[in-house]
C-alpha cells in the first residue's frame, strides 16, 4: 500500500493479527496505548482486537505491506468517516 505524506488510516480493529512490513517512507503506527515510529526494514505486528492505525510522518510517499492474517478482510473502524 501507498500512503502520500500526511495521509493516514483511521483507528480499527481486526479479528486476527495484521503484520506492516515498512519498505520505504517514514510513519508513526498506533497500536493500542503505543505509537511506534517505522523506518524501512522494520516490521510491526499488531494482535488481534487491538485498536491500531497509521499516518505518513515523512515528505514523500509511504511503502508498507500490510498481511491479514485472516482468509478474507475483516476491520471494524472505531472514529472517522471511511
Amino acid at each position: 500500500m501507498r500512503t502520500p505524506p500526511g495521509g493516514s488510516v483511521d483507528l480499527h480493529v481486526h479479528p486476527y493479527h495484521e503484520t506492516f512490513l515498512m519498505l520505504e517512507g517514514e510513519g508513526r503506527w498506533t497500536a493500542g496505548d503505543e505509537a511506534v515510529e517505522l523506518r524501512p526494514n522494520q516490521m510491526l505486528v499488531v494482535p488481534p482486537e487491538t485498536p491500531h492505525g497509521f499516518r505518513n510522518t515523512g515528505d514523500r510517499p509511504l511503502l508498507v505491506v500490510s498481511v491479514h492474517e485472516g482468509a478474507e478482510l475483516q476491520q471494524t473502524f472505531l472514529e472517522g468517516e471511511q
